[in-house]
């Protein structure tokens, strides 16, 4: 911990100077930009437009989490009580990957290292342990995005970027390749200018290139088509007519993201990311035949963001498992005899299989 840092006097810093130690501190920690929004500043018509969006049915396979969680989202109160402000934090990852070559399978670009809740978690609730200190009798709560928080809004209240035609929050320094996690306090800081300008203007490309028209028109996805909520999220059978549009996505989707002009300036991340390539393939087993049955997936890895429950549109009618070609080489016959676990493969992937026999998987058993 830092020693508490005070004026010459000893008094307290100014608010000012608090938030200029307040950004050293984060990017000492690894953030990569900081932003400060006032609660009192939201605007109620943009939690109005999400309500109007889950009532319209567009958030898919989210649907009941987010209905359920809805009241808590909309009074950032319920999180900590007296909040004045949020300091808003991006942290960048690695940019969008090219398409992968015939074979591979791809995985978003957010997922490729260690997992971003716990590595954010330390670095938020660390800042908020020195704004305690600096700032003594006031009161944190660190907020990644497994709470009901709406992180995007105050994200852009904070002047982290604008929403952009993908929905994503576009910095105009650094794209929209990065993540964001918040920090509650009931402190009073002077807060950041949003950027009210759309710099997206006549560009389309995003809506153009999204595979299964999720991105119903601009700023508006259907959750329920969108390939990254359909691999991440959806618990069942993908729809028939979705399935070409999943492509070779295992995890998440990129391609919105790709095509952004935006995402030019994206500066990427230092941060250690595992190497690895995910390779669909087909292997036959005396015990069970392919064409007498067929597979999900269940792909967890041991400290990364990827927990991966297959569903039947996620099997190629070419292959019936996945494999996982490691660095530390291992191959996909020693994986196909094994129930691998952490202890066997860490730090990457652990893989089981089970078998499928609801009807959905009627096509994929026959393909095989």
């Amino acid at each position: 911990m830092q020693p508490v840092c005070t004026s010459t006097s000893g008094a307290a810093p100014s608010p000012p100077d608090l938030v200029a130690l307040l950004r050293a501190a984060a990017a000492a920690s690894g953030f990569s930009r900081l932003g400060i929004a006032a609660v009192g500043d939201r605007d109620p018509l943009v939690h109005a437009r999400f309500r109007a969006w889950l009532d319209a049915g567009r958030a898919g396979p989210m649907a009941g989490w987010l209905e359920a969680h809805e009241p808590l989202r909309r009074d950032p109160a319920t999180l900590l009580a007296g909040v004045r402000s949020v300091i808003m934090l991006a942290t960048d990852h690695p940019p969008a990957a090219a398409p992968a070559p015939p074979g591979r399978g791809r995985v978003a670009s957010y997922a490729w290292g260690d997992d971003y809740h716990d590595l954010l978690r330390r670095r938020v609730n660390a800042l908020g342990a020195w704004l305690e200190e600096h700032l003594p009798g006031c009161r944190t709560r660190g907020v990644v995005d497994s709470a009901p928080f709406a992180e995007r809004e105050f994200g852009w209240l904070a002047g982290l970027g604008w929403f952009g035609k993908n929905t994503m929050l576009i910095d105009p320094r650094a794209g929209s390749h990065f993540f964001l996690a918040a920090l509650l306090t009931d402190a009073d800081l002077p807060g950041d200018a949003p950027i009210h300008v759309d710099h997206c203007g006549t560009c389309t490309a995003c809506l153009d290139a999204c595979p299964t028209g999720a991105l119903v028109e601009p700023r508006i996805l259907d959750a329920g088509l969108c390939v990254s909520a359909l691999s991440i999220e959806e618990r069942g059978a993908v729809p028939v007519e979705l399935r070409p549009g999943m492509g070779d996505w295992i995890f998440g989707c990129d391609e919105c993201q790709r095509v952004c002009p935006w995402n030019r300036l994206a500066p990427g991340s230092s941060e250690p990311t595992p190497s690895y390539t995910v390779t669909l393939r087909r292997f036959r087993s005396p015990a069970r035949p392919l064409n007498s049955w067929s597979m999900t997936l269940r792909l967890r890895t041991c400290d990364t963001p990827r927990s991966i429950v297959g569903s039947p549109a996620l099997i190629p009618n070419s292959a019936a498992s996945l494999t996982v070609r490691y660095t530390a080489a291992v191959s996909s016959s020693s994986l196909a005899g094994m129930q691998p676990t952490c202890r066997h493969v860490p730090p990457t992937f652990a893989i089981s299989t089970r078998a499928m026999s609801s009807p959905a998987a009627a096509p994929y058993r026959a393909a095989a």
